[in-house]
């Protein structure tokens, strides 16, 4: 009789252990193509190469809605245009008044819904980098960080994403006060900072914020 109790109270482990692993499972990969709308940053913003859509899986393209229900990006062989704008505020200066490279990473994250449960119409607000690698000696990564980051972000903007239809997730940072934010003050604007991640421990550099503008849209593959 012993015996016969252990065997039901392993198989109530196993079974709590199996409903626990349900529980968290993650959602399906999307695979996406994504179009950068240039309209939106004529003047600053995140711009594309010109060439159309990024298709995944053409020029070592990655997009996909991930099994966490964030979306990642990445440009493979083609550029992504990161154009700057004046300063918001008096301070550090970028270097550059733009960059053009190629395997930029855009990812999302803090996303309170997976981008699959969402439910056509519906949106909502999360935070996003745009991240710059320029394959020096210290590895440096450029961030362009909304609501993201490292340093004072409170006061950059919440990327804003919409499902408008079954096979389209729509991105852009603005409007401020459908996030739940007072005023539409800090619409677009992100802080950019360069970090070393290779060699000798040293502080970020810290660039300020810019009025940086744009609108990615997704598109199921």
């Amino acid at each position: 009789m012993k015996k016969i109790t252990v065997i039901f109270a392993a198989l109530a482990i196993c079974l709590c252990f199996s409903i626990g692993i349900s529980a968290q499972k993650r959602a399906s990969t999307v695979n996406l193509n994504v179009t950068i709308d240039d309209l939106v940053s004529q003047g600053a913003g995140i711009r594309s190469d010109g060439q159309g859509t990024y298709f995944n899986g053409q020029n070592s393209v990655q997009a996909q809605l991930t099994e966490y229900g964030w979306f990642n990006f990445v440009s493979g062989t083609r550029i992504v245009n990161a154009v700057y704008s004046t300063p918001v505020e008096i301070g550090a200066t970028l270097p550059t008044t733009f960059d053009s490279k190629t395997n930029v990473n855009i990812k999302t994250f803090v996303t309170s819904l997976k981008f699959q449960d969402m439910t056509i119409g519906q949106s909502q607000c999360v935070g996003m980098g745009v991240n710059i690698s320029f394959n020096d000696a210290a590895q440096t990564v450029r961030t362009i960080g909304y609501r993201g980051g490292r340093g004072v972000i409170t006061n950059t903007a919440w990327v804003k994403v919409t499902h408008s239809d079954n096979n389209t997730w729509i991105l852009e940072p603005t409007p401020q006060t459908d996030c739940g934010v007072a005023d539409n003050s800090n619409d677009s604007i992100a802080r950019i900072r360069d970090a070393k991640t290779k060699g000798k421990t040293v502080a970020d550099t810290d660039y300020g914020r810019y009025y940086m503008p744009f609108r990615l849209t997704l598109t199921r593959q």
